[in-house]
Order: C-alpha cells, then sequence, then structure tokens
C-alpha cells in the first residue's frame, strides 16, 4: 500500500498544476476479501486526508489535486459493522435510486427496445426502476427477441434474465439466519414489518427492502420489488 502512495505522490502529483482523477469502478469485488478490503479502504481514505488536511505545504497541495471516484454495490456490507462504512465521513455520497419513467424511456432508447405501456407496466410492477435489473431486461429482450410475457415467465428462475442478482443475494441469506428469518417476515406480511436494527440495516443494504414510515415506526420494512418476493418465498424450503 505505501508503494502505491509513494508512486502517485513522486510520479503522477509530483509538479502537477491539474486535477488527477482516477476512477475506480466495482470495488465490491476488493469488499468480498476480508484480507485486503480494510487496508484497502484505509490508503483510499489516506488519500483523501492528505489532500483535505488544509495544510500549505508542496505534499498537501499535490495530494489536494487527486480526485478519486469509487463506484461500488452496498449489498457486500451486510457483514460489516452497520454503523460503519469503509468511507464514513469521506467525500460526497451519491446513492443510485430507482430510475424514473423518463430515465426508463431513456434506457430504452439506448438498448433500441420498443415496449407498449401495458408491457412497460407489467415490467416494472415486477422490477420497480431498478437500473441494474432494467438494463438486464432490455439486454435480454434486445438480444432474444422474446416478448415481455415470455421474459417474465422465466423471471424469477436462476436461468432467467435476473439470475445472477438473485443469486447474489440468496447467498447471504442462506449463510445468516436472522437475515432469512427477517426478510421471510417481510415477504409475508401485508403491512410493514419492524424489525432489528441490525437486521433492518442489513437487509436495505442489500437492496431486499425500503423503509417507509409508520405511526409508530420511521423505519418499518417493506419488500422492495415484487421479483424478490417471488423468488425467495419460492425457496422458503430450501433454507
Amino acid at each position: 500500500m505505501q508503494n502505491a502512495t509513494t508512486y502517485f505522490e513522486n510520479y503522477l502529483l509530483s509538479d502537477r498544476t491539474s486535477p488527477v482523477v482516477l476512477v475506480l469502478d466495482d470495488v465490491d469485488q476488493v469488499f468480498e476479501h476480508s484480507d485486503i478490503r480494510d487496508d484497502f479502504c484505509k490508503l483510499l481514505v489516506g488519500w483523501h486526508r492528505l489532500g483535505a488536511s488544509g495544510r500549505s505545504n508542496r505534499r498537501s497541495k499535490s495530494w489536494s489535486l487527486l480526485r478519486v471516484i469509487v463506484s461500488h454495490s452496498t449489498e457486500v456490507y451486510v457483514d460489516w459493522d452497520i454503523h460503519h462504512s469503509p468511507f464514513l465521513g469521506v467525500g460526497t455520497v451519491a446513492q443510485l435510486s430507482d430510475f424514473e419513467p423518463p430515465q426508463i424511456l431513456q434506457m430504452m432508447d439506448f438498448f433500441g427496445v420498443t415496449l407498449s405501456d401495458a408491457d412497460l407496466n407489467e415490467l416494472m410492477n415486477l422490477i420497480g426502476g431498478h437500473p441494474l435489473l432494467l438494463v438486464e431486461a432490455f439486454k435480454d429482450l434486445r438480444d432474444t427477441g422474446r416478448s415481455v410475457e415470455q421474459l417474465l415467465s422465466g423471471a424469477t428462475t436462476d436461468a432467467g434474465p435476473f439470475g445472477n442478482d438473485l443469486r447474489r443475494k440468496f447467498d447471504p441469506l442462506k449463510h445468516s439466519p436472522d437475515l432469512w428469518e427477517g426478510f421471510r417476515q417481510v415477504l409475508e406480511a401485508d403491512e410493514p414489518v419492524v424489525l432489528s436494527t441490525s437486521v433492518r440495516y442489513r437487509l436495505e443494504r442489500m437492496g431486499l427492502v425500503r423503509f417507509v414510515q409508520t405511526e409508530t415506526e420511521q423505519n418499518a420494512c417493506v419488500n422492495r420489488y415484487e421479483l424478490y418476493r417471488r423468488y425467495f418465498l419460492n425457496q422458503c424450503d430450501g433454507v
């Protein structure tokens, strides 16, 4: 890690007058490796603090030119302290929310997919505006030539277009009885469910639930997408 810092300081940032932008995508792949993830995150946090120290010395001025953009999923936070993200208090957080209809229409144009209002509504009833799931759906429709009806018929199978996302979420549930029991309660309930702080925040980080406010609870849980309800209820006997 020190070698990386030295390289940046001596070769990439030395004598620069304009910013250097470092973009790191899919950083959650690093988070999955407990033997290196903490040191890796500390490295990035350390770089940020070197540039944000406010000191007028040459070293601080050099590091202030580094701009780091980190893209990652929060699903792998499931086994971390719920009160601690790897970049807590560092930089600006931009959380990707569900796409709105105008954004979904733009995505359809990008993939060259044309859907009727009825077909689009059917799809959104299953996966909402989840960006990744929409990408997988539109790629499948474009590449296979299948209809929305055919896509939906296999949507909740491991071999379907959403299989990777479903399996990625199922694995930690299988190995965490408290998570599975909490999520099962949400799936089977007709009303928002109040779960323990630990369970609800881990499920939210996995993208399985969203928080709603009730008369007695600010962070009650409801299932996020119909896709998850159908798939995970079918898995109940296997856990």
